[in-house]
């Protein structure tokens, strides 16, 4: 199993239709976020999907922040490819006059195709996640505000990190052998 990070200031970043026509899809609805959340945010949402959904033996960590403890994947070279990730999303996010940023977690199996010559690779796509992340408009104007915000993005982890667990239990009919 492998999978892509895919963002984009004003439309999702899809893999071509053919590619993801069976793919199963999960909406994450939108983060609205303080900009230095977004990449204790994301970082706990992608490991969360992807600690769930890789399927091959994973190592479980755990990854503190301000948000709370989560589970990870103990992988170096994926986390390499998280972080970039982040980085290119925060990048985005902060070009953007929109301040938003659609972002795809998409989940695919590559499948080994016998050809007349050779062999071919093809993703197949099995699960997409879509979720739009958003910065708030303006900085915390004071501390109880700061505080407010941290509460809030909190609860907004709590929320989606749930919506994960419930697609993962409901849905694995669909997932590759």
């Amino acid at each position: 199993t492998a999978g892509d990070l895919l963002a984009s200031p004003q439309t999702p970043a899809t893999p071509p239709r053919t590619a993801m026509s069976e793919a199963l899809r999960a909406d994450l609805g939108e983060l609205l976020l303080d900009g230095s959340m977004v990449p204790d945010v994301l970082r706990v949402v992608f490991h969360s999907i992807l600690f769930h959904r890789l399927l091959a033996p994973v190592e479980r960590g755990e990854v503190e922040t301000a948000l709370g403890t989560y589970v990870t994947v103990v992988a170096p070279e994926l986390d390499v490819i998280v972080n970039e990730k982040i980085a290119e999303i925060s990048k985005q996010l902060t070009k953007e006059a929109s301040k938003r940023c659609k972002v795809v977690v998409a989940l695919y199996d590559v499948i080994q195709t016998a050809r007349f010559i050779g062999t071919s690779e093809e993703k197949k796509y099995f699960e997409m996640w879509d979720m739009t992340v958003e910065l708030y408009p303006s900085a915390p104007s004071n501390s109880g505000e700061a505080d407010a915000r941290l509460q809030m993005a909190r609860e907004l982890v709590r929320r989606t990190v749930d919506r994960i667990l419930e697609f993962v239990c409901a849905n694995k009919n669909h997932l590759p052998q």
